[in-house]
Order: structure tokens, then sequence, then C-alpha cells
């Protein structure tokens, strides 16, 4: 018998072996059958302002879906400072009401000093904010989602997928 448990909007495969009881931590637990997609800022907003290849790829990919803290925030800051300041911190609402929010944590800062670290000691640095998404995504062991490869790719152990150029 296969078990179920759910974590926020996720449902998660657990091993038919292992109690319940004895999972703290469901997004980091090993017995998960898939691999999480981190949606990165520009993802979202294609999907947002109606990228049909965009909304196909997010259906067919949840509940295995989240978008990161600082992904949120990034977003939450140009719907509210955009032309369409009324509308938009609604549609993001909406948006976010299907996704998982993974937050930055003890592990992600552990990532994002190895980030930081080795990007400094290769000379290829990129901005903070990429660097912090980058380390949730890592720290949680999940494909980020993003049209801006480059910007990620000198990233160690930073799996990629690019849905606007597939």
């Amino acid at each position: 018998m296969i078990s179920c448990a759910v974590h926020g909007k996720m449902t998660v495969l657990l091993n038919p072996f292992l109690p319940k009881s004895e999972i703290s931590d469901i997004r980091t637990s090993p017995v998960r059958y898939f691999l999480m997609r981190h949606l990165d800022t520009c993802i979202v907003i294609a999907y947002l302002n109606g990228n049909k290849a965009i909304a196909e790829k997010l259906k067919s990919h949840l509940p295995d879906i989240a978008i990161n803290s600082l992904v949120l925030g990034e977003l939450l800051y140009g719907a509210r400072a955009s032309a369409r300041s009324s509308e938009n911190p609604e549609r993001l609402k909406k948006f976010v009401n299907i996704v998982d929010i993974a937050d930055y944590d003890e592990k992600s800062a552990d990532a994002y000093s190895k980030i930081r670290l080795s990007l400094r000691q290769t000379g290829r640095p990129i901005g903070e904010t990429d660097m912090l998404i980058a380390s949730v995504a890592i720290a949680d062991n999940a494909i980020l989602v993003t049209d801006n490869t480059k910007q990620f790719e000198n990233i160690e152990n930073l799996m990629l997928e690019n849905w606007l150029r597939e």
C-alpha cells in the first residue's frame, strides 16, 4: 500500500514501509518520488502574461511546483509598481494559491555561502538575489525553471530548465 502525505499544497507519495510519524519535513524527505521545480520570476511573469506553453507546463507539473519567498518578493514588488497595480496583486495572489512557497532557511544559507564563495573564486559573480534564489533551489534539491540559464549556469549542483525555449 502506498501512503500519501500533504505538505502545503503538495501531495507526496511516501515509501510504504516508512511510517508518516518518522518524516519530520516532507520537502527534504529522501522518500520523495519527484523533483520539485522552483519557478524563477521571469517564468511566473510569462505565465501571468498569458503564455500558453508555460501554462501547460505548469499544469503538467503540479503539484510539484514552488516559488521561493525571494521570487515572491520580486513578484509582489513588480505587481505593486506596475501600471496595472490595481489588478496585478490579485492575479498574483491567485497564482500563489496553486503553488508551494519554499522559504529561505538554514540549508539555503549554507548553499548560498558555497555558491558565493565558488563564484567569487572563479571570477564569475552574479547578482545577490540570483544567488539567493539558486541557494533555495539547491537546498530543496529542486530544478530551477528560468529563462536566465546563462546567469545560473556556473552554479554547481543547480539543475536548470528553460520552459520558454523548449
